[in-house]
């Protein structure tokens, strides 16, 4: 069960509009992949794949991690950075 605290970090990210940009999308039409392929491979569901690309959720840093190895990139090359890097 997540902690209230959890979820209260969850929403304030959201409200302030620091969500990561990402090339997901990209990088999964390359190996013309679908958003529940990459899902099944990383093991997350595809909402969570579809709410990482259209910037309604944040990856943890396990999924973030997940998603970049499965590339071969670095963490830096699939996701943006820089409005955290302004905060």
């Amino acid at each position: 069960m997540q902690s209230l605290l959890y979820y209260f970090c969850k929403a304030r990210i959201a409200y302030r509009g620091d969500l990561l940009k990402t090339k997901i999308k990209e990088l999964r039409k390359e190996r013309r992949m679908s958003q529940a392929d990459l899902a099944f491979e990383v093991g997350t569901t595809r909402q969570t794949i579809t709410s990482i690309e259209t910037e309604k959720y944040t990856a943890s840093l396990v999924l973030a991690y997940k998603i970049a190895k499965y590339f071969g990139k670095q963490i830096e090359e699939v996701f943006d950075f820089s409005a955290v890097e302004d905060l």
